[in-house]
């Protein structure tokens, strides 16, 4: 098995490219860009943050195992906020797709960007901490 520092370091490159494609998305569905761009950020989506996605969670899964961290309170607490990324990730994904029709993104998703800095910041605080 990989080193533990080799695992942290790709885990938190592929929490980067996560949180910067929702960000990206998030301002694509808040001011739909022209179709041209639209269709890139859909292709980034499915070939980027999508995949980074999965690997961000198989590689926490993996550092949680070897952390022997599951027992730790701040650990369930983590997953809401990264289960609430995961699903916003799921709800812009389909908005796109309903931009990309012509149709319009749920109106809630306006506030996306600030769900993504207040969960990022709730788990790089329990990450850090590790409180409980």
């Amino acid at each position: 098995m990989p080193d533990y520092s080799l695992l942290k370091i790709l885990h938190m490159a592929a929490a980067t490219i996560v949180v910067i494609g929702i960000l990206l998305t998030a301002t694509a569905v808040a001011k739909p860009p022209p179709a041209a761009r639209l269709a890139a950020l859909r292709k980034w989506d499915l070939f980027v943050t999508a995949p980074a996605l999965v690997v961000l969670w198989i590689l926490g899964v993996i550092l949680a195992i070897d952390g022997h961290w599951f027992p730790s309170i701040w650990l369930p607490l983590k997953l809401v906020f990264v289960l609430a990324l995961s699903a916003l990730h799921g709800m812009q994904a389909g908005a796109l797709k309903r931009l990309q029709r012509g149709q319009p993104a749920p109106a809630f998703l306006r506030f996306a960007p600030y769900l993504v800095i207040a969960c990022v910041a709730a788990i790089l605080a329990l990450v850090e901490t590790k409180p409980f």
